[in-house]
């Protein structure tokens, strides 16, 4: 029997995926959530750093400076950036420095290039300048031991680039949720080989692949399964113990090819539902299997593509987020049931694509939401008021 999607959402969403920690590449943790505190091992600017090109000295040798009797000062030195740092700055003197450039002991400010005269050996400056006056202190950024980043946040790109910057190369993070996608189908073969007749390209793994990647998951299995019971035990099996889900597109109704719940129940799987209330994706079913949540979605990839933006964030943790905006256009079926159809808002108003097909993944090409319409709605008319579910993102 059918059951409403908040139900079915609902007994997801009391399963825990494992959230095994795992160091990571800084280029791979993105998006990740941190499992420990991140301190600096470092200060950062770890020595005293000019913010621009000019010249360091001493503030106290520019004070008696105006434009009538300019004060001068003899450069000694040139410290570019990544040079060590130069001797020590003496009274009446200046070193040359660029923007990064270590600013040698002695000095205590940073005079802009503009504002000196330079000479063959030595800057004339007619106004004076400030101690600390465009001087980057060691550790103005952070000190030693300073909580750059903290557990359990999760990481963009930013943080990514501080804990590069503080010389880290991986971070511990929640290992990202291993998925594996096993589509059945006699009809369905790879992208590439020629067609017999009767044969269908496999789409939904890629879409299914694409997603789950930029909802910080990892595909560890992509296979094609013919409609046989015995291999889909098996398949059923090995990876529910490998992966931390697993979702099969296809054999999820009651035709005579549909083999997915008989499968499950063969091994004893714990079967949560099979079938919600709302088109399309009405015969989704879920189920658990050595502790892995199995999806089983429909093999119409439109159909598919719902169910799991349904579903598949709530596994994660996430919620369903909801809004209102104006429809464009219109639709011209009523509403017997709870339906779901691919949009695009912008600016709180919502464009439905040119198709709805269950079959038609065309239907979610450039979609960033989906349209819920009331089981028992009329077909909405332009600038309808409509509630849209936004498609998760990461």
């Amino acid at each position: 029997m059918a059951i409403a999607l908040e139900e079915a959402q609902a007994r997801l969403a009391e399963l825990r995926l494992p959230r095994t920690p795992a160091s990571l590449p800084l280029r791979r943790a993105y998006g990740l959530m941190l499992t420990q505190d991140v301190l600096a091992p470092i200060s950062q600017p770890p020595f005293p750093i000019s913010p621009l090109d000019g010249y360091a000295l001493r503030a106290e040798d520019t004070a008696s400076a105006t434009p009538a009797r300019p004060v001068c000062l003899a450069v000694e030195a040139q410290c570019l950036p990544g040079d060590p740092m130069p001797a020590p700055v003496e009274r009446g003197k200046a070193v040359q420095v660029m923007t990064g450039s270590p600013i040698p002991m002695g000095a205590d400010c940073v005079v802009r290039q503009e504002n000196v005269t330079v000479g063959e050996t030595a800057i004339f400056l007619r106004t004076p300048l400030r101690q600390w006056e465009n001087y980057c202190p060691a550790g103005s950024e952070y000190q030693k031991g300073a909580l750059l980043l903290a557990k359990g946040m999760e990481l963009d790109a930013a943080a990514l680039a501080l804990a590069a910057g503080a010389g880290f190369t991986e971070l511990s993070v929640v290992r990202p949720v291993r998925v594996a996608l096993l589509s059945t189908g006699e009809e369905l073969v790879e992208p590439g080989v020629p067609l017999r007749p009767g044969q269908l390209y496999e789409e939904n793994s890629v879409y299914l692949s694409a997603r789950i990647s930029q909802l910080g998951g990892t595909v560890v299995e992509r296979c094609i399964l013919p409609d046989r019971l015995e291999l889909l035990r098996q398949a059923l099996l090995e990876w529910s113990v490998k992966a931390d889900v697993v979702i099969v597109t296809g054999g999820v109704s009651v035709g005579k090819t549909d083999l997915v719940a008989q499968a499950l129940q063969q091994v004893g799987a714990e079967v949560l539902f099979h079938g919600i209330a709302m088109k399309p994706g009405m015969p989704t079913l879920a189920a658990v299997l050595n502790g892995a949540p199995i999806l089983g979605l429909s093999g119409n990839p439109f159909a598919m593509a719902v169910a799991f933006e349904l579903l598949f964030p709530v596994l994660l943790g996430r919620g369903i987020c909801r809004g209102r905006a104006v429809l464009d256009g219109s639709f011209s079926k009523p509403s017997p049931q709870r339906r779901f159809l691919g949009g695009r808002v912008e600016q709180g108003r919502v464009t439905l694509r040119t198709t709805q097909e269950n079959r038609q993944i065309r239907a979610m090409v450039g979609c960033n939401c989906l349209v819920e319409l009331a089981a028992g709605s009329p077909p909405p008319a332009p600038g309808a008021d409509v509630t849209v579910v936004f498609l998760a993102a990461q």
